[in-house]
């Protein structure tokens, strides 16, 4: 689970602390998966187009990301 130190979050939203902790678990992935997660969500490519970019297949694409997904849920509970 990812903690956050006290002094950052002293008087911070929930919202903020839920991005801290989301950005926290997102820099502990390896390289290749913060790529796969900055095309998925924060450029909002397609599964296809993500493929692409990054010589994979979709289905790879999407394997991948399903496993990313419950690293970083598990991180964040």
């Amino acid at each position: 689970m990812i903690r956050l130190e006290s002094d950052y979050t002293q008087g911070a939203t929930p919202e903020i602390i839920e991005r801290l902790a989301l950005r926290q678990a997102i820099e502990s992935l390896s390289k290749e998966e913060q790529e796969l997660i900055k095309y998925r969500y924060y450029k909002g490519y397609s599964q296809s187009k993500t493929a692409l970019i990054l010589g994979a297949t979709q289905v790879k694409i999407s394997r991948t990301e399903k496993k990313i997904i419950e690293k970083l849920k598990k991180a964040l509970t």
